[in-house]
């Protein structure tokens, strides 16, 4: 058994041919009949292929292994018995992600000037709700803040910026990513301009900017959060990825509406500057953390 780019390789030999086969597959244990467990493949032949995305990766923290048994079954399928062959298979999290399946939320990259060692501005709130704002659409500039030396001067800023190192953050973990052949179909970053301009950096895919994934200024009527846990529960399309590039201070940024899930909310403010977490939408409408915080350069390295 052999794992390519989006599915598990099958191949078997039986020394008495049979009518039918069929391949069952169990977590963390041996199949012991034909109904124990998923049925990855029946029918005839002797290969099949069974696509990653009905499989999750392992961690070190939760290691996953899927043990696969072959049954040789009458004409109908309905008399099985065990031919003694099995192979087992740990995913690990970039096998998974390659085989598509995965929504990954980032936060944007840096925002801190090295040479002062503070954020590049801040956003000015005081303009107000994307609904009524006293600046139109300030919260979308990209505008930086300007060098007056000695100082700095934030006057010209409405909103905080990426900083040099951020640039370089969006660029080593896009790199990366592509270098690790991640497939994406879609790209969706906060309206602000620190956020799409990270997502563009990375270059995944073409970048749609979207208000439920906005800092502060739609808070008046949206939870982010909710919004946020809508994304992360949608599987993407067969064998792709989709990337959410958003901000921290979601417990904030909640409004009136209540919170769904307080849990993730507190997971996703805990997204290092740059970082990604990884989660795998689940049937139930659920969603799993395979993965947190993984740095830019860790994408070059991640299992």
């Amino acid at each position: 058994m052999t794992l390519d780019v989006a599915d598990v390789v099958m191949t078997w030999a039986l020394v008495v041919p049979s009518p039918r086969v069929k391949i069952v597959r169990k977590l963390g244990a041996v199949p012991s009949s034909a109904q124990d467990g998923d049925v990855a493949f029946e029918g005839t032949g002797s290969t099949a292929r069974h696509p990653t995305r009905a499989l999750t990766p392992g961690t070190a923290a939760a290691p996953r292994v899927y043990t696969w048994a072959l049954f040789a079954c009458d004409a109908s399928g309905a008399t099985c018995t065990a031919t003694g062959l099995t192979a087992t298979l740990q995913v690990t999290v970039m096998q998974g992600l390659r085989g598509g399946g995965y929504v990954l939320y980032f936060r944007h990259a840096e925002t801190i000037d090295q040479s002062r060692a503070q954020d590049v501005c801040s956003d000015n709130l005081s303009l107000g709700y994307a609904s009524a704002p006293s600046v139109p659409d300030w919260w979308k500039s990209c505008t930086p803040d300007v060098r007056v030396t000695p100082n700095w001067d934030c006057t010209g800023a409405t909103a905080r910026q990426l900083s040099a190192a951020g640039i370089m953050q969006a660029t080593v973990a896009g790199m990366n990513l592509n270098a690790r052949m991640i497939p994406f179909s879609r790209v969706l970053s906060s309206e602000m301009c620190r956020a799409v301009t990270s997502a563009q950096v990375m270059a995944i895919g073409p970048v749609e900017q979207r208000p439920e994934l906005t800092y502060y200024v739609y808070g008046n009527v949206q939870n982010r959060c909710n919004e946020l846990r809508r994304h992360l529960t949608t599987t993407p399309d067969a064998g792709t990825n989709v990337a959410l590039v958003s901000h921290s201070a979601i417990t904030g940024d909640t409004g009136s509406i209540a919170t769904i899930d307080t849990a993730l909310c507190a997971v996703l403010d805990s997204t290092g500057r740059g970082n990604a977490h990884v989660y795998k939408p689940l049937s139930d409408g659920g969603t799993l953390l395979i993965t947190d915080n993984v740095a830019p350069a860790t994408w070059a390295t991640l299992p």
